[in-house]
């Protein structure tokens, strides 16, 4: 089996300074950045080979014994489910592909045998489903319970009982089942963004761990899943194929067909991704580095040669890094924008009293709304110039930016914009229809690669898809895994989203939650809120930083310290707390 651990880990001091410096040469770009959190980093340890006993399949065992141990059988790893097939009559071990997925639930009952139907019913708590490709769909709790039907048939010699008919394709598994049966690993795909980045993909595999290289790199060759293909890019020409499978040997070799005549800058891409989503196969099969080949050949990549590669040498595609000195909060003060790193006002956006504000990734823009009697008015400039009223409506959201200049918003709780801060005298795009299925926006996030986006409605539900290249918002849906009666959303990371909604488990009537998108593995839950004066009203958080909230009835926002699990007040250069409302990160 396959054993996976999440763990923290504390990125140096010195490097996040580092950092900070590369940006002092960009005119009008903030220089400073917050104290940053630890990020979230999978470590997989060597897989482990358990004793645990498959049933067999024995005569003289009722239907429903029958149908029970077939379950349990299910448990097999590898895909090959030897000891399941043995209790399924010769027709059905032919057509049952045991490779098509896996229905995750827990078993409630197993009915008596129907002997006028020859079947037997299953009711189980249905977790989710993954497909065959590897890609998990959660199941609404409205409709997690079900009923499945087992036929079954007694062999005129043997006298046992047998399946003649399945459900359906794929094995039923239990949740701790799947977690140690299957591998979650990031495909990793490009962005649409000017500033190239690798796009998480969650899939899992169900391979033995000798065969795991081969699985996914030829999984990362078939492309991205069909959620996420409308938002991502791939450098993988379209007729490139593995040559042969991928040899647990340092280094990890990739040979392909298909890929001659690629740019360097293709190359570039291609290489980003089979780098970032190998990187996780690695420490599985204790080996170093990988190659890409070209019909058995190293090709040379443009500042690499054909040395082997690692990931280090492509942290500039994280999906998760924002640029160098963009890293730090914004807040309101007295209607102005300051910075939460060192407090310094924006100048082009005094006097607006703007009561939000959002900044771009690459910081050069910026973007506020002012919220007064007669209705609201959206504000976009330069982040070193003066900020222009470019329209006016009822009600806006915060806007949230697109890696480049564009920027999204929502009208009157229903009608999306999509708006160029290089052009602000144009009119924005309107699409009416994009959020036609939520009843009324509330917040609208999204991600720092640009490729999901997330959304609370008016009734608190929250809601997830991606940025289409046409439809600026595909596939939303609701997040089954998200608290209810939420009130706002923000990415602290790339399939991470963190959430304010109340738990009644808590001593505050609002908590700050996190929950995972298209993961299983990520449940939510639901930060401590010791040290937080009141309840938090305003929320800001981003990958590898500070989560900050704005806590009911104050003027200094208060940031969270996973090291001791408190809240504190955001630190100013002069050692007190910083006073300001309506934190937001760039994006």
């Amino acid at each position: 089996m396959i054993v996976t651990r999440i763990r923290r880990r504390h990125l140096a001091g010195g490097l996040i300074g580092g950092l900070a410096l590369l940006a002092a040469a960009c005119s009008g770009v903030p220089t400073s950045t917050d104290p940053v959190s630890a990020p979230t980093r999978i470590e997989r340890e060597v897989p482990v080979a358990t004793n645990t006993q498959l049933p067999v399949a024995r005569a003289g065992m009722s239907p429903p014994a029958v149908v029970n141990d077939f379950i349990k059988a299910s448990a097999q790893s590898g895909g090959r489910h030897d000891a399941a097939k043995a209790f399924l009559t010769p027709d059905a071990q032919r057509v049952w592909r045991d490779n098509a997925g896996a229905t995750i639930g827990t078993v409630q009952y197993i009915g008596s045998f129907d002997i006028k139907a020859q079947t037997v019913d299953v009711q189980l708590t249905e977790v989710g489903q993954v497909d065959a490709a590897g890609v998990f769909t959660a199941t609404p709790s409205v409709s997690n319970y079900k009923t499945v039907k087992f036929h079954l048939r007694r062999d005129a010699k043997t006298k046992r009982w047998q399946i003649s008919q399945l459900p359906g394709p794929g094995v039923i598994l239990s949740p701790a089942n799947f977690n140690s049966i299957y591998t979650p690993i990031n495909l990793y795909f490009l962005n649409r963004g000017q500033d190239p980045r690798v796009v998480p993909d969650p899939r899992y595999f169900d391979v033995p761990p000798l065969s795991l290289a081969s699985a996914v790199a030829q999984a990362l060759v078939n492309g991205p899943s069909a959620r996420l293909r409308p938002a991502v890019d791939t450098a993988i020409p379209p007729k490139a194929r593995l040559r042969q499978g991928v040899v647990a040997k340092s280094p990890l070799q990739i040979d392909l067909r298909g890929i001659g005549g690629m740019t360097q800058t293709q190359l570039h891409g291609m290489a980003a991704q089979f780098v970032w989503t190998m990187d996780q196969v690695r420490p599985i099969l204790h080996v170093e580095r990988l190659q890409i080949l070209s019909e058995g050949t190293v090709d040379s990549i443009k500042g690499f040669g054909t040395q082997p590669l690692s990931k280090d040498s492509w942290l500039s595609y994280d999906p998760e890094a924002m640029p160098p000195g963009a890293a730090t909060s914004y807040l309101i003060q007295d209607g102005d924008v300051i910075r939460g790193s060192d407090g310094q006002r924006v100048p082009g956006a005094s006097g607006l009293e703007l009561s939000s504000v959002a900044v771009s990734v690459d910081g050069q823009y910026i973007a506020g709304v002012a919220r007064n009697g007669k209705g609201a008015t959206l504000y976009v400039g330069k982040y070193a110039g003066r900020l222009r009223a470019v329209l006016h409506q009822a009600q806006l959201t915060t806007p949230t930016w697109l890696p480049d200049d564009q920027l999204l918003l929502v009208s009157n709780r229903r009608d999306l914009l999509r708006f160029s801060a290089a052009s602000p005298s144009g009119s924005p795009a309107s699409y009416t229809n994009a959020l036609a299925s939520i009843p009324g926006v509330r917040s609208l996030r999204v991600s720092l690669d640009g490729a999901r986006v997330a959304v609370v409605s008016l009734d608190g539900t929250v809601y997830t898809g991606v940025v289409g290249s046409t439809a600026p918002i595909v596939g939303l849906a609701q997040l089954v895994d998200a608290p209810s009666d939420a009130t706002q959303v923000a990415w602290s990371g790339a399939t991470e989203l963190t959430i304010l909604a109340p738990d009644p488990n808590l001593s505050l009537p609002m908590a700050v939650w996190t929950a995972e998108v298209d993961s299983i593995g990520g449940k939510r839950s639901s930060l401590p809120t010791s040290g937080l004066p009141d309840s938090p009203v305003a929320l800001a958080a981003a990958p590898n930083q500070y989560t900050i909230v704005q806590p009911k009835n104050q003027d200094t926002p208060f940031y969270y310290n996973s090291d001791d699990e408190t809240w504190s007040g955001l630190p100013s250069n002069d050692g007190f707390p910083l006073q300001g409302s309506a934190p937001t990160y760039p994006g």
